[in-house]
């Protein structure tokens, strides 16, 4: 359930094209007013600890989106009710779904302006202090704003994140989009569509670090143009992965990963299907490079497409045991590899065979 509601959440903001950063519960100590927004999605049982510093964070004027429930123990009991009213600005009147789960046989079309959402509240709640900004046809308060201190909370009464992906990222992007405005979302190219997410980062060696992040459900894939200083990478991007590429400050191209196929400013780099990353250990564009590594992150075929006039390569199958290389096998050539569940938790070095 975790790992679905964050995967939701991280779909509608990459389709917003936001650049957003992650925090735990466990580390909720580090929040800064430098944090335009956060986004808490259906926590339902946070620690106490955790819960009192978000209050603290809203109080000195932080922006809080929070969605389902959060008034439960580690055991799922609701024994942290008066939160609720704290935070949110409501008080509890009825429970209208089983948490922690999102209850899709009770939806109910609500209207927000042109918009039409189906929409679950997982409970029926009274406004206090808080200001109901939309509700359900029956009167149940959907969206409620709460001031705070200094602080400004968002509630939605239905744990959206806790939904299946193709009915509810829709939904989150409605929602996160009204409670970032108006924070401004992040430039794109052109060539790349809303599912597709790209964050170009400068390094402070001078070179530039690309990634794209394909937002769409599994199965499938698309090609996807990065720039990466004076190269553009053209590589295949699995649903729900990344591909990378990254140019250093003296101007070459020193990792691409893609899944399966890439090629560089046209000329091809990687074929096969697996999803790897490779890097230049020494440095050098990577289509010349004399020491590739490649870091594989997946089964099925992978190989390096080398403009490299080489000698005697062989590619050393091993891994990093105690901050020590460890050799397992040595394989001669420039051949494809299968890689298996074994080798893909392998690192594969292609080089001279003299080094």
């Amino acid at each position: 359930l975790g790992m679905e509601v964050g995967y939701n959440a991280f779909r509608a903001l990459l389709g917003l094209h936001q650049q957003f950063g992650v925090i735990n519960e466990q580390h909720v100590a580090a929040l800064t007013h430098d944090t335009q927004v956060l986004i808490w999605p259906s926590p339902l049982c946070p620690e106490d600890p955790c819960y009192q510093k978000v209050l603290q964070w809203v109080r000195e004027g932080g922006r809080l989106l929070v969605t389902g429930d959060l008034s439960r123990n580690g055991d799922r009991q609701p024994t942290r009710r008066t939160r609720l009213e704290e935070l949110c600005g409501v008080r509890f009147v009825e429970q209208l779904s089983t948490p922690p789960f999102r209850n899709a046989a009770k939806v109910q079309a609500v209207t927000d302006g042109a918009t039409t959402l189906e929409l679950s509240p997982c409970q029926r709640v009274q406004p206090t202090t808080g200001q109901v900004r939309l509700a359900a046809p029956d009167g149940t308060p959907v969206l409620i704003e709460n001031r705070v201190g200094l602080g400004t909370v968002t509630f939605c009464t239905d744990p959206i994140e806790t939904g299946a992906a193709e009915q509810v990222v829709p939904l989150l992007t409605w929602l996160y989009a009204k409670a970032l405005a108006p924070v401004p979302s992040a430039a794109t190219q052109p060539r790349l569509t809303s599912d597709l997410h790209l964050c170009r980062q400068p390094l402070a060696s001078g070179g530039e670090f690309s990634v794209v992040y394909n937002t769409n459900l599994p199965p499938g894939a698309v090609t996807a143009a990065m720039p990466a200083g004076t190269f553009t990478v053209q590589a295949r991007v699995a649903a729900r992965y990344p591909g990378l590429a990254v140019s250093s400050g003296e101007g070459k191209l020193v990792a691409v990963g893609a899944s399966g196929e890439a090629a560089v400013d046209g000329k091809p780099l990687l074929q096969g299907e697996a999803q790897v990353i490779c890097l230049a250990l020494d440095r050098e564009n990577l289509a010349q490079s004399s020491a590739v590594l490649l870091c594989p992150f997946s089964t099925g075929r992978t190989q390096l497409q080398s403009a490299r006039q080489w000698r005697s390569p062989v590619m050393v199958v091993g891994d990093l045991q105690d901050g020590k290389w460890r050799t397992f096998e040595v394989r001669r050539g420039l051949s494809s590899v299968q890689l298996d569940e074994d080798l893909k938790t392998c690192l594969l070095l292609i080089c001279e065979e003299p080094e």
